[in-house]
């Protein structure tokens, strides 16, 4: 497996790349402080835009890490108008990465946690070499099943919490 930390990943519609500082504000407006945006997640503990500002700088030392075990969020923007419209993430576990995403509400149901999914996926499996991915989300947001699904994530069963888990193999991906 080669760790390769953040790097900029690119679709036809979409940049995922590192957070800037400056993105901040407007990260906070349209995401963060969106109540049904966050509303299975945990990004609405941040309270302000100076807590997501000491979020985004602890996520830009860990953009250039090969560490293990070590988490990598990318601001998902819109190449057509470099809005950010969500983050989606990884945690490197070894041989295995834990994904996550979240986008702002009015960005719902445009294909964009799909494609910005698949791309994170094509990286991980063919570019830094991770033989499988997991996901998991609360059982109250069948619409991000219906994104892992489509990825080709299976169900694979509940986590501690009631959450559903899905995984996926990079030889399935590929399939």
């Amino acid at each position: 497996m080669t760790h390769k930390g953040t790097v900029t990943l690119e679709t036809e519609r979409l940049i995922l790349r590192r957070f800037e500082l400056s993105d901040a504000e407007q990260f906070y407006r349209d995401i963060v402080n969106d109540a049904k945006a966050v509303q299975y997640s945990s990004l609405g503990d941040y309270k302000s835009v100076d807590e997501v500002r000491l979020a985004i700088e602890t996520w830009r030392e860990r953009f250039c890490s090969t560490e293990f075990d070590t988490s990598h969020q990318f601001a998902v923007e819109k190449k057509d108008d470099g809005v950010i419209i969500g983050i989606i993430s990884y945690i490197d576990l070894s041989d295995n990465a834990l994904l996550g995403c979240n986008f702002g509400f009015k960005w719902w149901n445009n294909g964009f946690a799909s494609e910005a999914t698949d791309r994170l996926l094509r990286y991980l499996f063919a570019e830094a070499g991770f033989f499988r991915a997991e996901a998991e989300h609360s059982p109250n947001n069948s619409a991000s099943g219906a994104v892992l699904r489509k990825c080709g994530f299976t169900y694979i069963g509940d986590n501690e919490y009631g959450g559903n888990r899905y995984a996926i193999l990079a030889e399935d991906y590929f399939e």
